[in-house]
């Protein structure tokens, strides 16, 4: 078994609630993606996992158009005000 082989191997052995983040990795062989909680980030909302934070793109998006939303609101307001 060559090393990169092992380092994944080792993984399947550690308690199931443990988590393990892998950056910039080969991906292991799928008997061993089978024995473990394998993630792999896409950046890809149709396959794998986006991101490192669930569903940030998305509330950036809501935080801006709220903010947006209450830019207008307190310009409005501010119009008729001397």
């Amino acid at each position: 078994m060559d090393i990169q082989s092992a380092f994944f191997e080792d993984f399947t052995s550690l308690h199931k609630d443990m988590q393990i983040i892998i950056l910039e990795n080969k991906e292991p062989k799928e008997e061993v993606k089978e024995k473990i909680n394998y993630k792999e980030f896409t950046k890809d909302e149709k396959e794998g996992r986006y991101g490192f934070f669930l569903n940030l793109d998305s509330e950036i998006r809501l935080i801006h158009q709220i903010n947006q939303e209450w830019l207008k609101t307190e310009d409005s307001s501010s119009q008729g005000s001397f």
